[in-house]
């Protein structure tokens, strides 16, 4: 399995974090990851992000590049080959939901986990304030993702997400 347990305690095994993600690959992308090496995200790779609040405050990031992001997109909506591609707007919401989905999980998971952030989507390598407590690398046929969760602080002291426009 490709969990990596980095930096201080993450909230929960990453390993019960990698259940999470195939059961979440499964139901919403219908396809069963599997662990990928690690790769470096990229400044044009979309991320979104979600937050969790409670006793271990933090945030959950997905990242992937462009043309992942479009197969999710295509996956969720049931597009088949023949389809043409959803609007870009169709694929932002896509991503967003699949790390919805995850950090719901998460938080569930995290002791005192009281509070669900909105996901955002992002762009660039560094969206996060805070300090990288897990990672995950995913993959399926011809497309990779990380998966990281960041320990951001006390509410009171956090800035969770770097200031970035959102993508349109």
């Amino acid at each position: 399995m490709s969990a990596t347990q980095v930096g201080g305690a993450a909230p929960v095994a990453m390993d019960h974090v990698w259940n999470v993600v195939q059961a979440v690959w499964e139901s919403l992308l219908g396809c069963w990851p599997a662990p990928a090496e690690p790769v470096d995200v990229q400044e044009d790779w979309v991320t979104a992000v979600i937050t969790v609040d409670g006793d271990w405050p933090g945030v959950v990031a997905l990242s992937c590049p462009p043309p992942t992001a479009l197969h999710v997109g295509r996956a969720m909506l049931d597009l088949t080959g023949d389809d043409p591609d959803p609007e870009p707007d169709d694929v932002d919401d896509a991503v967003r939901e699949v790390v919805n989905v995850i950090g719901g999980n998460v938080k569930a998971l995290v002791p005192g986990g009281r509070a669900l952030g909105l996901p955002a989507l992002r762009s660039g390598a560094t969206v996060v304030d805070g300090e990288l407590t897990g990672e995950l690398f995913i993959g399926w046929p011809g497309h990779v993702a990380r998966l990281g969760l960041w320990h951001t602080g006390p509410a009171d002291q956090l800035l969770p997400i770097h200031q970035h426009t959102e993508q349109k």
